[in-house]
This record gives structure tokens, sequence and C-alpha cells, in this order.
């Protein structure tokens, strides 16, 4: 299996190598991402390209067509300026275009689904298009901007395997992207493809303070406005939620995944096996409500025999050094400039919309590197 691994490991970098990069309609570079369909990372070019549409990634369905994708979904697709229609084998998902609804299976029952056209082509939402036919799309995030990819399991690379393999790629394109709006060309050598440069610090902070921002939930607070604050402000969080409290929050959920957040859990009880077993009851339920399971844990703020036992179980156990303990905002925003290192910082949901705004404008302003929490910047 191994062999077979680094077989297509040396396959994904060697095609990549020779992809051309294809010219993309001009969008502000803090909008782009980019796109990957199980081991394939299509060009940018129109057919293929990603959209976000508020705080949700949208694809064109073009992308199901194998000679755009690189990939066989078994998906097909037909629209109209009225309707899109996915279908696959029995199963079809059709989506009134003037309405935002979908329906499914030619069912009357309404989904708030909508579909978009968009330079002559329709896109559909990623997230729930995907799931409805068995698929996964995940956020992933590259040193070069975001990654929507999708997965039918028919994958041979694991998410970080891919990712090392595709940095090069993405970094090499938004290089040339870039580039074709530094008045030295266009994008593909034509008039009409340039991509504008960043605004000033949208490639990044001048500062070294690196923050990762996650949110301890705690059971019967709504979670929208937080998620808008957060989708507002450029910024994805971790959101740890106890097992038992899943099941109340599957729209918010389903909400906060689709913007590109990550979900992990805070295991209940006293023993290892106790809370082995509750893990295995949140991953039950995040499979049932997000088609997808979670390795992050909230540490419980003491090292123990029982999180020992979780880290050789194969958890990530993650252990804040910043802590929003209902201190006034100004003292939070000192705590994080003094903390040396990566700030690991940990907010209660019960901080409010309010002060998570002034927060995250206030970390903005100093030009702190927010960045997401990965598998990698775990402890």
């Amino acid at each position: 299996m191994r062999n077979r691994v680094l077989s297509v490991l040396c396959a994904v970098l060697f095609a990549l190598s020779a992809i051309p990069v294809g010219p993309i309609q001009a969008a502000p570079v803090k909008e782009l991402f980019f796109i990957a369909v199980n081991d394939s990372a299509p060009e940018l070019t129109g057919d293929a390209a990603p959209i976000w549409i508020g705080s949700s990634a949208y694809i064109p369905c073009a992308l199901f067509d194998r000679r755009v994708s690189g990939v066989s979904l078994g998906i097909s697709y037909s629209w109209s300026s009225e309707a899109v229609l996915l279908f696959s084998g029995g199963q079809t998902l059709e989506f009134d275009i003037a309405a935002g609804k979908a329906y499914a299976n030619g069912g009357t029952r309404a989904y708030d689904y909508q579909a978009v056209i968009r330079n002559g082509r329709p896109y559909v939402p990623a997230t729930n298009s995907c799931r409805f036919f068995g698929l996964q799309a995940t956020m992933l995030y590259t040193t070069s901007g975001p990654l929507l990819r999708i997965k039918d399991g028919n994958q041979e690379l694991s998410d970080n395997l891919f990712l090392d393999s595709v940095e090069p790629l993405f970094a090499t394109r938004l290089a040339q992207f870039n580039s074709a709006n530094s008045g030295e060309g266009t994008a593909g050598g034509k008039p009409g493809t340039v991509i504008p440069t960043p605004e000033p610090n949208e490639a990044g902070p001048t500062q070294d303070k690196i923050v990762q921002t996650t949110i301890r939930v705690t059971s019967g607070l709504k979670l929208g406005g937080i998620i808008s604050t957060l989708n507002g402000r450029g910024v994805k969080g971790l959101f740890f939620f106890a097992p038992e409290d899943l099941a109340g929050y599957d729209k918010a959920l389903r909400q906060l995944t689709g913007s590109g957040h990550r979900v992990g859990l805070i295991p209940q009880g006293e023993t290892l096996q106790e809370q082995l077993e509750s893990i295995a009851e949140g991953n039950r339920l995040l499979s049932h409500i997000l088609r997808q399971e979670t390795v992050f844990i909230l540490a419980s703020g003491q090292i123990s025999e029982i999180e020992t036992g979780l880290r050789n179980a194969g958890y990530l156990i993650w252990v804040p050094n910043v802590r929003e303990e209902g201190q006034e905002t100004t003292a939070l925003l000192n705590q994080i400039k003094n903390q040396r290192g990566r700030v690991k910082l940990l907010l209660r949901a019960e901080y409010g919309t309010g002060h998570l705004g002034t927060l995250l404008r206030g970390m903005q302003t100093e030009q702190f590197d927010l960045r997401p929490v990965r598998e990698t910047s775990y402890s």
C-alpha cells in the first residue's frame, strides 16, 4: 500500500508539473481559491474555477465533466435559464433558479439550495450538491490560498499528502496571476484576463505573530452571528462541541463547515475508555450530519494519562495558550500581543459577536497572521 501511495504521489507531481496555467476571469485575489477532484488539480479555467457567493463555495457544473476535472464522478447535468438538473443513476437534484430552491428525486419537498448562472455558466453549491450524491467537499488551506477538494472515496492521497504535493504548483499559479497584473503582461498573453494584485496587506501580515482561533460552544447558544462575523473578516475557526450537543446544532454545523470552518470535540468521561466512547459517539453524529469525522480534541487543561491515551489513539489534542475568560477585549488583545510564539486562542461562544468583531478588527489592525487550524498545527 505504501508503494502504491508513493507511486500515485509521484504521478500527481509529474502530472501537475505539466498542467498549463490557463486564464481566469478577473476577480479580487481574496476571492480566488483552488479546486481539486480526488488526486487531480484542474487548471483554473472558467469551466473549473469555483467561486464564492456570500460565504458559500459554488462549483461550475462543468467540473463534473471528466474532460474538465480529470476524474469521472458519475454525475451528469443539464441546464437552462430557469433550472439546473444534476443526475446520477436514479438520483436527481433539480434547482429552480428563480425560486432559489432545489427538489430531490422529483419530490415536492423544497430545499434551500440555490443554483446561479454566472457568465453563461451554471454553478451549484459545492457542499450540498456533493453531499447529496455521496461525495465529500472539504475546504483545505495552502500557503497560496484556500483549496476545495472534492472526493468520491477513490482518491489515493490523504489530504496532508495531497497538500504537500500541490503546494509548489499553487504557489507558481498564484505568482503567475500576480505577475500578470504587475504591468509585465496579461495572463495567458490575452487582454482582459488580468488578475488584480492584492490590496495592501492581503498577501500577508508584516509581523510574525500567528494567531489560530478556536471557539468552545456551550449547549443552546446560537452560532449564526459568530459564523457571520468570522466570515466577514475572512477568518476560519475551529469550533469545539461536546458530543451530546451535536444533534442540536445540525444546521449550524452545516453552515460552519460549508464556510470552511472546522469541527472538534470535547470528550466527556472520567476514564480513557469513557472519553474514547464519547469521541466515537460524536463522530457517529458528525458522520450522520456532515458525512465527515474529526480528530481534533480540546484539551482538558491538564496533561494527563487520558490525554496521552487519546494521542496514542490518533487524536490531535488542542492545548490553548490564550483563553478568553470574560476579560475586556482590550486586555485580551494585549494578552495575545504578549504571548510568545504562535497564539492558540480559545474563545467561548458566549463572548458575543460584538466583542468578537472588535477583537478580529484589532488583530487585523495589528497585522497579525490569522491562520486556520490544520492537522499539522496541533500540540
